[in-house]
């Protein structure tokens, strides 16, 4: 930020008036780090849930195994056929992890670690430039320590690793419309585009794009590249994207049509839109702003009551008018579920992309409230919920490794949302006497929300992965490489175990999928999902006996087959 700039802020009251001293700065950047080391630590204690993450983990290892970087694969109905519905870029991220450590829940997870880490310095980049350092860590703090992102930073999932691109081209994009940065560039944008592109499809182009246009039609502000500029961005766009799409319609003939019109146009306008791997998600038109609501909790009612007050929403309408940054935030933020508002077939991990700039935008209203929020709130009941996150930490030490990881994710969120209160405490004079009631329930409800959800880790690793089931069946069965058959509907994490415990744990495992029709004689041992039992036909169910149960998860010993 030039000095001028700094002037220019302070003159039209659009920087904080309370800058952050150089000791709350590091103060502040060593919590975020910690909390990340935290966040690090928790990646392996917890099992893959299904069918999305361990989906993209087994998509990974397949081409691993298989060595086919061209083609993404999956088992189904006892086969491994073409995964058409997503490019590669994020299997190929998940796949260099495996072949670069080994194949394990926490390398599964890593590209989407390592992208929130991205993710964060971007937002701190846009917040310390645009606002100042003190916004520019409070926003990295806000991000991580929201709900969705806080989540999907330790998930496999594709959506963290589209928003890593979206929000590079986002801040190339508008440092060069709004700051009078070099045209090269957008050259990053182009190649944040493509990438995005080969990680989601075109959603990414429509993501970085359409809030820089709505912010110049806006603003009726233009600032227009030279054509050689704009040519050689489409070449290096077109370079990056049209290799791998040409491979894999040779590939896999009729890929195009279906990735263009069925992922990327039918999902959006049909019910039955011909998905191949599973049913759609859905929901309600306009479903999307309440899902990127719950995706910003806790900071979405801060967000809410920073405004409240007629003053402080004044304040933020007269900075909308003024800061053209601000604006292209603003839009930044509304364009998911504003794009989404129309489509049934989503699910909340498509709101990943506003979470950055909300952040920023929380970031800024905090750092200029006339109205601050008081001590009690900011203070109290994170440390309490910290301290109730350390007890079981030392619980799950000793007793639970699922506890365990619960405590260490618990430890990171409270953490964050207290190194918040502490740079908001550096920066805005907290003033007790103005007591905030939304406040009081943000903090209540964050500190409420990841206590119980991570304390019931345990019983949501029962019931949506098969790993407590097979470790137990091998622990009771104490056979060496047994061959199960498995019946289930829409699963993948035995598939992905089986390869992840020969690695991690030297337990060979055999899996089967027991497909339907069934055309083979059944194996001696099957795991079976409890509302996929009824599909076996009587003359195969008579001959199993069951030996025991695990969450939604039984397993049988065929009696026509001995060892």
């Amino acid at each position: 930020m030039t000095l001028e700039y700094q002037k220019e802020l302070v003159r039209l009251n659009l920087l904080p008036t309370h800058s952050l001293p150089r000791s709350a700065l590091q103060t502040a950047l060593l919590f975020l780090f910690g909390l990340l080391f935290l966040k690090a630590l928790s990646l392996e204690y917890t099992d893959l849930f299904d069918p999305t993450e361990a989906r993209y983990a087994a998509i990974a290892m397949e081409m691993v195994k298989s060595n086919n970087w061209v083609t993404p694969s999956l088992p189904s109905s006892g086969a491994i056929i073409p995964y058409l519905g997503k490019p590669p870029l994020h299997f190929w991220l998940t796949a260099l992890a495996y072949k670069t450590f080994s194949i394990e829940e926490w390398t599964s997870r890593l590209p989407s670690f390592l992208g929130a880490i991205a993710i964060l310095f971007l937002v701190y980049r846009f917040g310390a430039t645009a606002f100042g350092k003190s916004v520019g860590i409070l926003s990295a703090l806000i991000t991580f320590s929201s709900m969705l992102f806080f989540f999907y930073s330790g998930a496999s999932v594709v959506d963290m690793t589209m928003t890593v691109f979206v929000s590079l081209g986002a801040v190339y994009s508008a440092a060069y419309i709004f700051e009078g940065r070099p045209q090269r560039y957008l050259l990053v944008v182009a190649f944040a585009a493509a990438l995005g592109f080969l990680t989601k499809g075109p959603i990414a182009m429509v993501l970085i794009g359409l809030p820089t246009f709505a912010c110049c039609v806006l603003r009726r502000e233009f600032r227009s590249p030279k054509p050689l500029i704009l040519l050689v961005c489409a070449l290096m766009f077109f370079a990056l994207v049209t290799p791998w799409f040409w491979m894999s319609e040779q590939e896999n003939p009729g890929f195009l049509e279906y990735f263009i019109w069925n992922e990327n146009i039918g999902r959006y306008l049909f019910h039955d839109y011909g998905d191949r791997y599973g049913g759609g998600h859905v929901h309600t038109r306009g479903a999307s702003w309440v899902m990127a609501a719950i995706a910003f909790m806790p900071w979405t009612f801060v967000l809410f009551g920073s405004i409240v007050r007629k003053a402080d929403r004044s304040q933020l309408l007269q900075s909308l008018r003024e800061n053209p940054r601000l604006l292209f935030l603003l839009m930044w933020a509304v364009t998911p579920p504003l794009f989404f508002s129309l489509v049934r077939q989503l699910h909340i991990g498509y709101l990943l992309p506003s979470i950055p700039p909300l952040a920023i935008l929380l970031a800024f209203q905090l750092s200029n409230l006339k109205t601050p929020f008081p001590r009690i709130v900011l203070r109290c009941i994170p440390w309490l919920t910290w301290i109730l996150s350390t007890g079981i930490i030392c619980v799950g030490y000793f007793l639970d490794r699922d506890l365990l990881g619960a405590g260490l994710s618990i430890a990171t969120v409270i953490g964050s949302i207290v190194a918040v209160y502490l740079v908001v405490q550096k920066t805005v004079p907290i003033q007790t006497h103005s007591f905030t009631p939304i406040a009081t329930a943000a903090i209540s409800v964050a500190a409420m929300w990841f206590v119980v959800i991570f304390s019931m880790s345990g019983f949501l690793d029962r019931e949506h992965s098969t790993e407590p089931a097979l470790e137990q069946f091998l622990h009771e069965t104490k056979e060496r490489n047994p061959e199960i058959g498995i019946v289930s509907n829409n699963t993948y994490s035995h598939y992905w175990l089986a390869s992840a415990w020969q690695s991690e744990l030297g337990l060979p495992v055999r899996i089967r999928f027991i497909g339907f029709p069934i055309t083979t004689k059944l194996p001696r041992y099957m795991l079976v999902e409890t509302n996929q039992l009824h599909k076996l036909p009587p003359e195969f169910t008579a001959d199993l006996t069951k030996l025991g149960e695990v969450g939604r998860w039984s397993w049988y010993r065929n009696r026509t087959v001995h060892r």
